[in-house]
């Protein structure tokens, strides 16, 4: 027996489990950090924090969620109560344990200068592991040439829609209108309350071009800025309300193929 202890090599995991302290850390640890990020839903807090409007909650609540810091660092305390007196195996979980939470905290405090708009958005979007739309060639020729119909609503859904005759496309899912001073007086309250927008091909485009844009939108002067974030074919049949951006990029690209022959609106 003394000769295998002196084989036990310092530092290695000998079974603890179960171990009524760490059961109890990790009980207490895994609620808060897995409700905590359902809160700002429950919250309504992303939508808000997109559109920088005002709400009950105070926008620290919305992003990060808080309460999931303070779970994880319980789980965190879990975790060195089961390898306490372990040697480098505790040291190892101190030290990664202590810069987590020093970086989280760098990260709750970054959180509160972000100002609403697009890089909420955006630092939303990138947290839920969204993909972002791609528009093809043939959906930004039709875009550009033709302009679009654009619905808004009020956060209550009262809906209000403008017609602009041309658009600018940049990179894969950025639509750019510029809209008169009219234009932008019928939809600068709605999309300060509520930035979610759909587009569809104007003129011959709503025809020819059958094709739902949903995203995110903001106004910069007298431009209407809009991020494409879902794309739907409004093809009569069976394929109408299909959504396109689900579908791997040359997927999309085959069925525009199958469909139409033209790459845009005549010249």
């Amino acid at each position: 027996m003394e000769e295998f202890k002196k084989k036990v090599i310092s530092g290695s995991i000998n079974p603890r489990w179960p171990k009524p302290r760490v059961v109890k850390w990790l009980e207490l640890g895994a609620i808060p950090a897995i409700v905590g990020m359902w809160i700002p839903d429950w919250a309504g807090q992303y939508i808000h924090k997109i559109s920088g409007t005002d709400y009950l909650f105070p926008p620290s609540l919305a992003f990060p969620p808080l309460v999931v810091y303070i779970g994880a660092i319980i789980l965190w305390k879990a975790c060195l109560e089961g390898v306490k007196d372990m040697g480098w195996h505790y040291n190892g979980v101190k030290i990664s344990g202590t810069l987590a939470v020093l970086f989280a905290g760098l990260s709750v405090i970054a959180h509160f200068f972000i100002q609403p708009g697009l890089n909420v958005a955006f630092a939303v979007t990138i947290l839920c592991k969204r993909n972002m739309a791609k528009l093809t060639p043939r959906m930004k020729n039709w875009l550009e040439g033709l302009g679009a119909h654009i619905g808004t609503a009020t956060k209550k859904g009262f809906p209000t829609t403008i017609v602009v005759d041309s658009a600018k496309v940049e990179g894969d899912n950025i639509v750019k209108f510029q809209l008169s001073e009219a234009q932008v007086a019928q939809v600068k309250q709605n999309i300060s309350e509520n930035p979610q927008v759909a587009l569809g091909p104007g003129g011959l485009g709503s025809i020819r071009a059958a094709y739902q844009f949903k995203g995110v939108a903001r106004i910069e002067s007298t431009t209407l800025v809009v991020e494409v974030r879902e794309i739907y074919c409004t093809k009569p049949g069976p394929e109408a309300a299909l959504r396109l951006d689900t579908l791997p990029y040359e997927n999309i690209i085959k069925f525009e193929s199958t469909r139409w022959r033209d790459t845009g609106p005549p010249k």
